[in-house]
């Protein structure tokens, strides 16, 4: 498929033999009269050449029908010029469901491509607004943007991009309020746009998340999700300390360093199965521990 053609999924196709067909129905018509005239079926109870005429009539008119409309689906034949009519098959192909637009974009995500990613969960979310997993998605990847995208690219600012993560992982708390996840990037983009007020909320939300976490059996044994776990924990230190700045630093910043020992603790016990991810998180928090201490002391 062409770039054109993906970026527009109901292509439009032209109709070939359009007036052949109808020539072709006419003279049916005309034999159909010719028939009724010099032959028997006229005197049919009901004639047979009154249902067939109405179906040559309606073949006949096809071509030049707008719009079809049957059980509730109505389906449009030709443009508003009457020139390039849609091939009804193609739009029905090419009309993917939610899951193929939610296929195709974590595909894209998983190849790095991120804003491609980010335009068909968009047309997935628009296809279907009630749904949590692709509203989840866009918090994340709106989150997360600033680390894998150049900011160049992204054709909003910084401030947006955080409003939008908010935006999304809010709703998709709102729709389905069971997954962590949507706690955790809502939690942090809220902390990450700044503010006394956003801080409060985003801690609280983080704490959402982490307490999903420890209240889940299926966590114990589960390295990715004790490391998500650990990095609620961290998080929660490095937001409570920006939030020394607006009230209560000495006591902000104590809560924010048992936060930090707490979350290296958790980081200890992840299995090594994930070295590279557990030693990076857990070395940002040992790193703001030591500064928070040096401040303290």
């Amino acid at each position: 498929m062409s770039e054109k053609n993906k970026q527009n999924l109901f292509d439009r196709e032209e109709l070939k033999g359009c007036w052949q067909f109808s020539v072709i129905g006419t003279a049916f018509v005309f034999v159909l009269v010719f028939f009724k005239q010099y032959s028997k079926w006229g005197e049919m109870n009901p004639p047979l050449w009154l249902y067939v005429l109405f179906l040559l009539v309606g073949i006949v008119l096809l071509p030049f029908i707008k719009k079809i409309k049957a059980l509730g689906v109505e389906v449009e034949t030709r443009d508003e010029k009457h020139q390039v009519p849609y091939n009804v098959p193609e739009i029905i192909n090419a009309r993917p469901e939610i899951h193929e637009y939610i296929n195709l974009a974590t595909s894209l995500c998983n190849q790095k491509r991120y804003m491609e990613s980010i335009k068909f969960f968009l047309k997935a979310d628009d296809a279907d607004r009630n749904n949590w997993l692709v509203k989840m998605y866009l918090g994340f990847l709106y989150l997360s943007l600033e680390d894998v995208v150049v900011s160049n690219d992204w054709c909003f600012t910084d401030t947006e991009r955080l409003m939008r993560s908010i935006f999304y992982s809010k709703q998709a708390t709102e729709l389905d309020p069971n997954h962590f996840n949507q706690y955790m990037n809502l939690g942090v983009a809220q902390c990450k746009l700044g503010g006394e007020k956003l801080l409060k909320e985003g801690i609280k939300n983080i704490e959402v998340a982490f307490n999903m976490l420890c209240y889940d059996p299926i966590i114990q044994g589960n390295p990715a999700l004790m490391t998500e776990k650990a990095k609620c924990r961290s998080f929660m230190g490095l937001f409570t300390a920006t939030l020394g700045n607006y009230e209560n630093a000495s006591e902000n910043r104590e809560t924010a360093i048992r936060y930090y020992e707490e979350s290296i603790n958790l980081f200890d016990a992840v299995p090594d199965t994930r070295p590279g991810d557990r030693a990076h998180f857990r070395g940002e928090a040992k790193k703001a521990l030591k500064t928070l201490k040096s401040e303290t002391g």
